[in-house]
C-alpha cells in the first residue's frame, strides 16, 4: 500500500470450544483437529442401560466447514482400551467414515474407544468435525426383529441367550446396501470361518459348518470364470430332524453371526423359532379301562342316522358289543348276594 492511502476492514472472530467428555449414544459430538495429530472419544455400556453393548454404529462427517479439504483421514475404534497404530479392532478411513463392532460376550458392560485422526500429508491444517456413536442391544429372543450395519471384515454378532430345546432358531435376512460374506448360527459361542467352517476339497465346492453350526454363503462364486456374486436376501434355519435333515436342537444360549466384507452394508433381519408339529394323539392304551375314542364312536351309531365321522366297520362294531356284552354279565355273575332283613324286625324309634 502507498504512502499516505488508508483502507478499511473488519475483522470477526469466531470461538468454539469443544467437549472431551465421554460420549453418549446418540448424541453427536463436535470437534477439531489439528494435521497430523488426533482425537480419543470414550463410549460405555451405561449403567441405567445396561443391555446396550455393542457398538451399532459410528460414523464421522464434516462439521462447520464445507470446503473439501475439511475432512479427517481415519476413524479407529479399540474395545476396553485407546487404539495405537498398531494395536486397534477396526478402521475406517476417508471417505467410507462408518464402521460398528461388537463383542462375543454380548451381555457384559464394555467401554468403546474411538480414535479419529488427520493424517499429517493432509491438505487442510485443521479439520472440523462431527462423531457420532449409537450403542445397540445385541441380545434378543426368538420372534423379534433387528436392523444395522457391518463392515470392515469384523463380525456381528446377535445372542440368543434362553432358546428351548423343543425349536430350531431360523431368520429371514435382508440386505438393503452393500454385501456380506457369510450367516451363521452357532450353539453356545460366537461363529469365526477360520474355527468352524470346513472347506470341501469335493467338485461341488460345497463347505460345511462344524458341530452344533450352520452357515449360508451370501458370497458366491461362478464355477466356469470364478467371478463373484452376491445374494440380497435369503433365510438360515437350523435343522430338526425333518426328512433327512439332522437335528441340531439345542437348549441354551445361540448366535446369529454376520460376516461382513471390507466395505459397508446395512441390513435387517426377522428371528423365529421353528419345529416338529405335535401330533394329536389317536386312539387309547390297554390301561384305559374305559376308552373314549370307543365309546363316542358308539354313540354316534346310537344317536345319529348319519355315518360317523370315525367310521366301523360292521365286523369291528360286532366285536366290540359282544365284549361289552360279556364284560357286564361277568360283572353281574361275580357281584355277592344282597343280604335281606329278616321279617319282623324292625328298628325302634
Amino acid at each position: 500500500m502507498a504512502d499516505g492511502q488508508h483502507a478499511r476492514y473488519s475483522l470477526r472472530a469466531t470461538s468454539r470450544s469443544f467437549s472431551a467428555v465421554a460420549l453418549g449414544s446418540g448424541v453427536p459430538r463436535p470437534g477439531c483437529v489439528l494435521r497430523g495429530a488426533s482425537r480419543d472419544f470414550v463410549l460405555s455400556t451405561p449403567s441405567s442401560q445396561p443391555q446396550l453393548t455393542s457398538l451399532g454404529d459410528a460414523q464421522v462427517s464434516p462439521y462447520y466447514l464445507a470446503g473439501s479439504d475439511n475432512h479427517v483421514t481415519a476413524l479407529t475404534v479399540r474395545r476396553g482400551a485407546p487404539p495405537t497404530s498398531s494395536l486397534y479392532d477396526v478402521e475406517a478411513r476417508h471417505p467410507d467414515l462408518r464402521l460398528s463392532l461388537s463383542a462375543c460376550n454380548a451381555s457384559a458392560a464394555q467401554q468403546w474407544h474411538l480414535r479419529v485422526s488427520v493424517a499429517s500429508d493432509a491438505a487442510a491444517s485443521e479439520v472440523f468435525f462431527e462423531v457420532i456413536a449409537s450403542l445397540e442391544d445385541a441380545s434378543l429372543s426368538l420372534g423379534e426383529a433387528s436392523s444395522g450395519v457391518a463392515c470392515c471384515g469384523q463380525y456381528k454378532y446377535y445372542v440368543f441367550p434362553a432358546v428351548s430345546e423343543s425349536v430350531a432358531p431360523a431368520v429371514d435376512f435382508n440386505l438393503t446396501s452393500g454385501a456380506i460374506k457369510a450367516l451363521y448360527w452357532k450353539y453356545d459361542s460366537c461363529p469365526v470361518e477360520a474355527d468352524d467352517v470346513i472347506l470341501s476339497t469335493s467338485s461341488s465346492g460345497a463347505s460345511t459348518c462344524r458341530g452344533w453350526c450352520v452357515l449360508s454363503w451370501y458370497r458366491l462364486f461362478s464355477t466356469n470364470l470364478g467371478n463373484p456374486q452376491y445374494l440380497q436376501r435369503g433365510q438360515l434355519r437350523v435343522p430338526y430332524g425333518a426328512g433327512e435333515a439332522p437335528d441340531k436342537r439345542r437348549g441354551g444360549r445361540w448366535y446369529l453371526g454376520i460376516q461382513p466384507l471390507d466395505s459397508l452394508a446395512e441390513y435387517s433381519f426377522q428371528t423365529t423359532a421353528e419345529g416338529p408339529q405335535a401330533q394329536p394323539r389317536v386312539g387309547c392304551t390297554r390301561l384305559q379301562r374305559y376308552c373314549p375314542a370307543i365309546f363316542n364312536q358308539l354313540a354316534s351309531y346310537v344317536t345319529s342316522s348319519a355315518p360317523p365321522v370315525v367310521s366301523l366297520s360292521t365286523h369291528a362294531l360286532s366285536r366290540m358289543l359282544a365284549a361289552a356284552s360279556t364284560a357286564w354279565l361277568l360283572r353281574r355273575t361275580l357281584r355277592s348276594p344282597r343280604t335281606r332283613r329278616p321279617q319282623g324286625d324292625h328298628l325302634s324309634r
